[in-house]
């Protein structure tokens, strides 16, 4: 996808060219650097649409939406198209400006909440036998999560049979694990002809300049995958905890969300770090995909985005267990989804 494609969804709502985009965007004029801009959205313009912001949603705040996009954007382009668009819709009004983050939550954060959650293969376990991304994934994570250090009870009874039990370490919790991939393999099944919310691939490519194609190279490697327990596997696919990268190489921060929410283990931090292909044989997670989890569930908890959908997701039960197993279902589970928004 182009730069020049990539907006087309945003120019539309904006009602300008994007000819007109790009005379903001490719700028090099000192007003309009991109740490200039956003600090000008921040300051000018965010807090002057508080009123029209809060009245437009009560359920969560657009106003910290708007705030935790430019300040948690993935990439540095995704903050600038933010910033951006903002600096466009403001000139125009009001109206814009919640049409504009409408469309983002509609477009983006709707679509990724689902498709995280989507039960590509169910909520079962595979065998370690056949699923070899969690062989490759046990043996780089030396068969214990790399969350909660829990061990994978899959490898306990495999000591079990083979009659190695002086093996099994003592005083350590036990638990299934799973092979949580970072970003959906659903996502990777779109492309610029998918029937799906028109402006979902353009406007997530935006703001995370994550390209399709490379996701799908990275589908079912260790690039985009995370040995789990499956508690913890649940809670990172509904954001409720995130990875912040610190200033050492495949090491982060564990980070949860919400007052109340812990671990598997009772925590609510961790020290996580991956070790290097040299030591494991296999690549550790892309730190790119992590941060746009991370990017993810720091909008979406911030906002009360999260918060809000998940009670419309009891709205729905039957709805809700729905299996997304391909493009057609995803869409017709995202259209109801939106129905319900609309109510």
């Amino acid at each position: 996808m182009s730069h020049q494609d990539s907006f087309n969804s945003t120019c539309a709502i904006l009602g300008c060219t994007t000819k007109e985009f790009y005379a903001v965007y490719e700028s090099e004029a000192p007003e309009f650097d991109t740490d200039t801009l956003s600090q000008q959205i921040l300051t000018n313009v965010i807090p002057v649409r508080r009123t029209c912001l809060n009245a437009a949603n009560s359920e969560y705040s657009l106003e910290k939406l708007l705030t935790a996009m430019l300040e948690y954007a993935p990439h540095t382009l995704g903050r600038r198209y933010v910033a951006v668009t903002l600096y466009i819709a403001n000139s125009k009004g009001q109206d814009v400006v919640i049409d504009v983050v409408r469309a983002w939550v509609e477009n983006i954060f709707l679509p990724i909440i689902e498709l995280f959650k989507a039960k590509i293969n169910g909520d079962l376990t595979p065998a370690m036998e056949e699923d070899p991304l969690k062989q490759k994934l046990s043996i780089r994570e030396q068969h214990h999560c790399a969350i909660t250090q829990t061990l994978d009870i899959a490898f306990v009874y495999e000591l079990i049979n083979q009659k190695r039990t002086q093996e099994i370490p003592g005083g350590v919790r036990q638990s299934p694990m799973k092979a949580t991939q970072i970003i959906p393999p659903s996502l990777g099944e779109f492309n610029d002809n998918t029937e799906a919310k028109p402006g979902f691939l353009d406007m997530v490519w935006s703001w995370t300049q994550i390209e399709i194609e490379r996701i799908k190279r990275m589908i079912g490697t260790p690039r985009n995958a995370i040995y789990m327990t499956t508690a913890e596997d649940r809670s990172f696919r509904r954001f409720l905890f995130y990875l912040d990268g610190t200033l050492y190489p495949n090491k982060y921060m564990l980070r949860v969300l919400g007052n109340f929410f812990t671990l598997s283990n009772g925590k609510r931090s961790a020290e996580v770090e991956f070790r290097p292909s040299t030591d494991s044989g296999f690549d550790p997670p892309d730190p790119n995909l992590i941060k746009v989890h991370a990017a993810i569930a720091k909008v979406l908890g911030l906002s009360g985005v999260r918060r809000y959908f998940e009670r419309i997701e009891l709205l729905d039960t039957e709805d809700s267990a729905l299996l997304v197993e391909n493009e057609s279902n995803f869409v017709s589970f995202l259209t109801s989804k939106l129905s319900l928004i609309a109510r």
